[in-house]
C-alpha cells in the first residue's frame, strides 16, 4: 500500500471508527456465510457448517484485533485513549489542574521571556543576506596607539583609516562603515533627539538590504563635498514621526537645523548593525561636514567615531582575511598616522594589526557586555526557580497517586501492565505541561517587552535598547525543550513510585492506614531538601543584588542630587562667533538663574556619572605620571551648584580668563596621589604634549571634596577641573547643572534660554533621574532575582507545609495511638516539628554550599559586598529555619489535637 493510501486509511479508522468497526463486522459476518454455504453445498448439515465456519475463523474479537494491529493507527490509538483518560482524570481534580497549569505558566514564561533576550542579545543572526559572510574589522591589539577624540557607541575607526581599507582590501565582496550620532529635530525650544546613523554608500547594497519605500542610499549618494544629502528612515521612526505615511518621499527632514532629503524606508527587519539600537535616520558619511563644520572628524586622523563591516568574498575565511589583513596593515597605519603624535604613540599606531572577527549576529557598543551577563544570571535563577516548581508539582502529584493507590492495583490486578500504566500517568503530566507551556509562551512575550520596556531610559543618553521580539524557532525550540524537561522533572518520579508496590500490598491497603512502603515518603522529603537547597541560593543571590543596588543608590558621590536639574542648550543655530561664545554663555547663565526657583547655575563640559569623560597624563615637577587623571572644565558656582564643599583655595572667578594666569581646582585624590599628599594650593603641573608643543601650566587654586565621574561604581580617583572662562575655543552646545528649591520645570528654562536666543534648543533631566538611569541593568537584576528568590521561598515552604500535613494525614492512627498510651501534646508536636526541622537543615546546608559556589560566578556584578559575605550567609538561613518552624507548626498543631478514639476508628 502507498504511504499515503496507509496514512490515509488510518486516518478513517481514527476519525470514524464506528464505521469502521461496523463495516469490520459485516465483513466477517459476509466472510462467515460465505463459509457456511460452501461448507452447505459441500455436503454438511447447516448446524455443522456453522460449527466448522466458527472454528476456522477463530475469535471475531481477536481477528479484528489483527486487523487493528496492521496499521499504523494501532500505536496512536492507545495514546489518544489514554490523552482521553488523562482530560477525565484531571477534571475531577479542578484545584490540582489550574495551580499546576498556572504554576507551570509563570515558570516556563518567565524562563522563555529571559531567553528571548539572550537570544536578540547573542544568537539572532542579523536580517541580512547570509549574515554568516560578516566579519567585524577592528585592531587585534589596540593600545596605546588609539589616542584622540572618540564619538560614538563603538568608535574603532577614523575616516582616513576606514578610507585606506576600503582602498587596498582584497578579502572581501564589500566593506561597510557606519556610526551612531544623535541628531536633533527640532528647530528651537525642547529638544527632539532622534538615533542618526551615519552610514557609507554601498552599506544597504553590500548588506543586501532592499528598501520598503523609495530606494536606500547608494555610493553616488555619499561622495567628497555632498552638498545636498539625501537621508533614509528607520521603520519604527516612519511608522511613528510620520504615522506611515507613503508620500513622504521627497520630503524635507531638519537635522540639527539642516533640510536632508527623505528618499526611502528601510524595511521593518532592518534597525542597523548594532545589537540593541535602532537607527531612526541614516545619513552618508559625507554629510558629517554639514552637522558638524567645526569639528572636521572626516578629516582628523585622530578622531575615531567609525566602526567597519566586510562581508567576505567568495572561497575566503575569517582566518584568510585576518591573515591578509595583517599583511596590509603597516601600509595603512603608516599613512594614516595622526600628526603630532608623541613618538611612542606613534610607533604603537603604526604597528598594529587590522583582524577579522565573526559578526553574523552584530556587534555591540555596551549592550551586550552590559547585559549578556546579568540575562544568563537571570536564565540560571528562572530556571532554578521552574525546577523548584515541578519539585512541588511532583510532590502534589505523589500524593494525589498514593489517593489513587486502589484504582492502580484494580488496574494491575486486571492484567494492565505496570508500562501501560506509567505510560498513563506521563500522558497526565504531559497534559499539564502542554497547557502550562501554552500559557507560559502566551505570557513570555508580554514578559519580553515588559523587560525592554525596563531597559529603556530617557536621559542624557538619548536612546534606550530596543529589541526585535518576533518569535522565532530558538525561542520555540528552547520552550518545548523546557516543557520537555518540566514534564520528566515532575511526571517521571510519581509514576514509577505509584506504580512499584505489589498488588497484594496495594489491596490490603488504605489511603490512611499504609505505612509498609516508606518509598513515596521519602521521595517526597528528598523533593522537599532540594526544593530549600535551591530556593536558599536563590534567596542569597537575590539579597546580594538587591544590596548591591542600596550600596549604589546610597554610595557617596561627592554631589548633593536633590534639586539639581541638567540642561543641554544647542545654540549652533544662533551662529555665534567662537570669540563670543564666553559671551554667550554667560548671558545664558544669567538668564537661567534668574529663572523662577533657580538658586544657582554653572557650565560643565562633561556633566558628571553620564559616563563621558576627558583623560589625559599631567606632569608634575618635569616627571610624566603614568597614572592618568581625568579632567573637566566647570564655570564659577559649579561647585555650590553641584554640593561639593570647597576644602581648600578659592573657587574660579570672572576675572580667571583666557588672558590670565591658567589656574586649575583639584580633588582631595589628585593632591593625595600626585602631590605626595601635601598641600597642592600654589603648586603647578602640566598636561602632557606632542614633541615640539608648549604643554599648558595649571596653578593649583583650590582643592575639592572628591567627587564620582563617569559613574557610581568607579573608586574615587584623581580629577582636575579647568574654568571655561579660560576656554580659548568653546562649542557650540553647552551643558548646565541649576539647582532650585522644588524642582524646575523644561518650560521654565525654555522660556528662559528662549529670551537669550530664540533659535537654541533645550534638553532638560533631572540629576537624580540620570543616576537612576545609570543604574537600570542593577535595578533589573534586583528586581527580577528578588521576585523569582520571593516565589522560590514560597513554593519551598509549601513543599515543606504540605509534606508535614500529608505527613501527619498518613500518621493518623499513630499519633492516636500515642496519644491513648498518655503522650503530651508538646511530644507529638516536637514529633512532628523534628521531621521537617531535619529537612529544613538538610536543605540549608546545601544550598549554603550551593550559593557559595555560584556567587563568585556574579562577583563582578556585586559592588560593596563580597561574593560570601557573612551578614547575607547568616541572615538567610536563620530566616529560612523561622519560615520552615511557620510552615509546620500549623500541621504540628493539628496533630496535638487528634481525638485517639476516631484515630483507632480508622482504617
Amino acid at each position: 500500500m502507498a504511504p499515503i493510501s496507509r496514512l490515509t486509511a488510518g486516518l478513517r479508522r481514527l476519525l470514524r471508527r464506528a464505521r469502521v468497526e461496523q463495516e469490520m463486522d459485516d465483513e466477517l459476518r459476509e466472510f462467515l456465510e460465505a463459509s457456511i454455504e460452501r461448507k452447505t453445498h459441500a455436503g454438511m448439515t447447516r448446524e455443522a457448517a456453522i460449527r466448522a465456519a466458527r472454528l476456522e475463523l477463530g475469535s471475531a474479537e481477536a481477528v479484528k484485533d489483527q486487523i487493528r494491529d496492521i496499521g499504523w493507527e494501532s500505536v496512536v490509538e492507545p495514546v489518544i485513549q489514554d490523552v482521553r483518560y488523562a482530560f477525565r482524570s484531571l477534571r475531577k481534580a479542578p484545584g490540582l489542574t489550574a495551580v499546576t497549569v498556572a504554576t507551570l505558566a509563570l515558570g516556563i514564561g518567565a524562563n522563555t521571556a529571559i531567553f528571548h533576550l539572550v537570544d536578540a542579545v547573542r544568537l539572532r543572526p542579523l536580517p541580512v543576506d547570509h549574515p554568516e559572510q560578516l566579519v567585524e574589522i577592528r585592531m587585534a591589539n589596540p593600545g596605546r596607539g588609539r589616542t584622540g577624540t572618540f564619538a560614538g557607541r563603538r568608535p574603532l575607526f577614523t575616516n582616513a583609516l576606514w578610507e585606506e581599507l576600503h582602498g587596498r582590501q582584497q578579502a572581501f565582496a564589500g566593506v561597510v562603515a557606519w556610526g551612531a550620532y544623535p541628531v536633533n529635530l527640532s528647530n528651537r525650544g525642547e529638544a527632539q533627539f532622534a538615533q542618526g546613523l551615519w552610514v557609507s554608500g554601498d552599506f544597504f547594497s553590500v548588506l543586501g538590504v532592499t528598501p520598503h519605500l523609495g530606494r536606500l542610499l547608494a555610493s553616488s549618494d555619499d561622495r567628497p563635498g555632498c552638498g545636498s544629502p539625501a537621508a533614509v528612515l528607520g521603520y519604527d521612526f516612519w511608522r511613528r514621526q510620520y504615522g506611515g505615511d507613503g508620500t513622504v518621499i521627497g520630503k524635507s527632514l531638519l537635522l540639527d537645523g539642516h533640510p536632508f532629503e527623505i528618499v526611502g524606508v528601510a524595511p521593518r527587519r532592518f534597525t542597523g548593525l548594532e545589537v540593541g539600537r535602532a537607527f531612526d535616520v541614516a545619513t552618508p558619511i559625507c554629510a558629517e561636514r554639514i552637522l558638524n563644520p567645526e569639528q572636521g572628524a572626516l578629516n582628523d586622523r585622530a578622531w575615531w567615531w567609525l566602526t567597519v563591516l566586510g562581508r567576505l568574498a567568495p572561497g575566503w575565511s575569517v582566518d584568510r582575511a585576518s591573515n591578509h589583513l595583517a599583511a596590509i596593515s603597516p601600509g595603512i597605519f603608516q599613512t594614516t598616522v595622526a600628526p603630532g603624535l608623541p613618538p611612542d604613540v606613534a610607533q604603537a599606531y603604526v604597528g598594529s594589526t587590522l583582524k577579522a572577527f565573526p559578526a553574523s549576529t552584530g556587534v555591540s557598543g555596551t549592550v551586550r557586555e552590559d547585559y549578556e551577563t546579568p540575562l544568563w544570571v537571570l536564565l540560571v535563577v528562572a530556571g532554578a526557580v521552574l525546577i523548584i516548581a515541578s519539585a512541588n508539582i511532583a510532590t502534589l502529584l505523589l500524593a494525589r497517586a498514593t489517593t489513587r493507590e486502589r484504582e492502580i492495583a484494580v488496574r494491575l490486578a486486571l492484567g494492565a501492565s505496570r508500562g501501560r500504566l506509567i505510560r498513563q500517568l506521563l500522558v497526565e503530566s504531559a497534559l499539564l505541561a502542554v497547557a502550562g507551556a501554552v500559557a507560559g509562551l502566551f505570557l513570555s512575550q508580554t514578559l519580553s517587552e515588559g523587560l525592554v520596556g525596563l531597559l529603556r531610559t530617557s536621559g542624557f543618553q538619548f536612546f534606550g535598547v530596543t529589541f526585535n521580539l518576533d518569535p522565532n524557532w530558538r525561542v520555540l525550540l528552547f520552550g518545548t525543550a523546557v516543557t520537555l524537561v518540566t514534564c520528566v522533572l515532575f511526571g517521571v518520579a510519581p509514576a514509577l513510585l505509584s506504580t512499584r508496590a505489589s498488588n497484594g500490598t496495594l489491596l490490603r491497603a488504605t489511603a490512611r492506614t499504609r505505612t509498609d512502603d516508606r518509598r513515596p515518603g521519602r521521595a517526597r522529603g528528598g523533593l522537599v531538601v532540594a526544593q530549600v537547597a535551591l530556593s536558599l541560593a536563590l534567596v542569597v543571590t537575590a539579597l546580594l543584588f538587591a544590596r548591591t543596588l542600596h550600596n549604589l543608590t546610597t554610595v557617596q558621590s561627592g554631589f548633593d542630587l536633590d534639586g539639581v536639574t541638567m540642561a543641554v542648550v544647542d545654540y549652533q543655530r544662533a551662529n555665534v562667533p567662537a570669540q563670543s561664545r564666553l559671551d554667550f554663555q554667560s548671558r545664558l547663565l544669567d538668564a537661567l538663574r534668574a529663572a523662577p526657583g533657580v538658586q544657582s547655575a554653572a557650565t560643565v563640559r562633561f556633566v558628571p556619572l553620564t559616563g563621558e569623560s576627558w583623560i589625559q597624563n599631567v606632569v608634575i615637577d618635569g616627571v610624566q605620571h603614568q597614572k592618568k587623571i581625568g579632567f573637566n572644565r566647570v564655570s564659577p558656582a559649579f561647585f555650590q551648584t553641584m554640593g561639593t564643599p570647597l576644602v581648600a583655595g578659592r573657587d574660579f572667578t570672572p576675572t580667571d580668563t583666557v588672558d590670565s594666569r591658567r589656574v586649575a581646582i583639584v580633588n582631595e585624590s589628585f593632591a593625595r596621589t600626585l602631590v605626595g599628599g601635601r598641600n597642592p594650593i600654589g603648586s603647578t603641573f602640566q598636561m602632557s604634549a606632542a614633541p615640539g608643543a608648549t604643554p599648558p601650566t595649571f596653578e593649583v587654586i583650590g582643592v575639592v571634596r572628591d567627587t564620582k565621574y563617569t559613574g557610581l561604581r568607579e573608586p574615587f580617583e584623581p580629577i582636575a577641573f579647568l574654568p571655561t572662562t579660560q576656554e580659548r575655543r568653546p562649542l557650540e552646545y553647552v551643558n548646565t547643572v541649576l539647582r532650585a528649591s522644588g524642582g524646575v520645570t523644561t518650560r521654565t528654562l525654555t522660556d528662559a534660554v528662549s529670551r537669550v536666543e530664540p533659535r537654541a534648543v533645550v534638553l532638560v533631566q533631572s540629576f537624580r533621574a540620570q543616576v537612576a538611569d545609570s543604574l537600570v541593568r542593577e535595578r533589573l537584576v534586583a528586581m527580577l532575582s528578588g521576585f523569582f528568590g520571593a516565589v522560590a521561598a514560597l513554593l519551598a515552604m509549601l513543599g515543606l507545609y504540605g509534606v508535614v500535613s500529608y505527613g501527619v494525614t498518613q500518621r493518623t492512627r499513630e499519633i492516636g495511638i500515642r496519644t491513648a498510651l498518655g503522650a503530651a501534646p508538646s511530644a507529638v508536636l516536637a514529633l512532628v516539628l523534628r521531621q521537617s526541622l531535619l529537612l529544613t537543615a538538610i536543605g540549608v546546608a546545601l544550598g549554603v554550599g550551593a550559593a557559595g559556589l555560584g556567587t563568585r560566578y556574579f562577583e563582578a556584578m556585586l559592588f560593596g559586598l563580597e561574593p560570601l559575605d557573612p551578614a547575607t550567609f547568616m541572615a538567610v538561613p536563620c530566616g529560612f529555619a523561622l519560615l520552615s518552624a511557620v510552615a509546620a507548626y500549623v500541621p504540628a498543631r493539628r496533630a496535638t489535637r487528634v481525638d485517639p478514639l476516631i484515630a483507632l476508628r480508622q482504617e
